[in-house]
């Protein structure tokens, strides 16, 4: 079970880092 659940945040913490890379990339080319 603790395994499954840090496998999931692992992969919201991707998709949240991914999405703020998505950020910074529409920041710069302003």
């Amino acid at each position: 079970f603790i395994k499954q659940l840090s496998c999931y945040c692992h992969v919201t913490y991707l998709i949240a880092a991914n999405e703020i890379n998505e950020l910074d990339r529409n920041l710069y080319s302003i």
